[in-house]
Parts: structure tokens; C-alpha cells; sequence
């Protein structure tokens, strides 16, 4: 069965590997100390999904207050990062865990979520458009009003 829950430092252990996964020229300590800052601030959220008792992905969602590509609103939501373990795409966990981050940002009073991506990323690429993002820039942008 698969449930998406908001992380605590319950999660930091299985976080940390996903978190490697996506951003791999991290360094792990740098990594343990980002994830322990996030999970402490109310200007940043991660949600985890499970598929029972395994950690499938997670998204990590900010609040900014300086300017966000694109944006007309302020505070704007930002999907600082979002990953899903490769034998768990195309389940729709991505688009779920994104609605958790969206309905997280609405109640902070965010009316629109930003979003960018490495440019090669297709796969990022055709997630943002699929989950109703326009691209705001070449940088590559996204946003996506809420």
C-alpha cells in the first residue's frame, strides 16, 4: 500500500539515500546537514511516499521569499527537488507527492509554485508540462499557478 507522509527526523536515514540518488556530487555529510536544517524549518517541507515499509520518493518544497522566475506572486512555493527510485515511475507517486507540496504551499498563502530543472533532464522536462507547469525561462523554469 503505498501512503505519502510529511518527513520527520524519523525519515533522515531513508531520506538521505534518495537524496544522494538525486543530487550524487553532494557530499553525504553536507547532505545529512541540509536534511536536518529542512526537517527543522516551517519554510521548508519534504513528503516521503512509501510502498509499504520502502521508501519510493520524496519531494522538498520551499517557501521564497526573494524572486522566483516567472513568478507574479510573493511568497511563491519552489520544488527544490523532487525523486522518485526509477523502479517506481510512471505510478503517478510524483504527481501525488507534488499535490501534498501544492496543498502545504495554498495553506502558507503561496498562490504559485516555481520549478527548474537541469537542462538536459527530459524526463524532468516532460514531468513539469504533464503536471500543468509552463516554462517561465530558459534557464529552464517552471511555474505553476496554485
Amino acid at each position: 500500500m503505498e501512503t505519502i507522509h510529511t518527513a520527520t527526523y524519523l525519515d533522515l536515514h531513508e531520506l538521505l539515500p534518495l537524496f544522494r540518488d538525486l543530487w550524487p556530487d553532494d557530499e553525504p555529510t553536507g547532505l545529512h546537514q541540509t536534511l536536518t536544517e529542512i526537517l527543522s524549518s516551517n519554510k521548508f517541507r519534504i513528503w516521503v511516499s512509501r510502498q509499504d515499509t520502502t521508501a519510493t520518493g520524496f519531494i522538498y518544497v520551499s517557501i521564497r521569499y526573494d524572486y522566483v522566475e516567472g513568478a507574479d506572486h510573493s511568497p511563491t512555493g519552489f520544488v527544490e527537488g523532487i525523486y522518485v527510485r526509477p523502479a517506481f515511475r510512471k505510478n503517478g507517486i510524483a504527481y501525488r507527492l507534488l499535490q501534498a507540496g501544492e496543498q502545504w504551499l495554498r495553506e502558507a498563502g503561496c498562490r504559485q509554485i516555481g520549478s527548474d530543472m537541469q537542462f538536459d533532464n527530459q524526463m524532468s522536462f516532460d514531468f513539469h508540462h504533464r503536471a500543468g507547469f509552463v516554462e517561465a525561462g530558459r534557464l529552464i523554469t517552471f511555474i505553476k499557478d496554485l
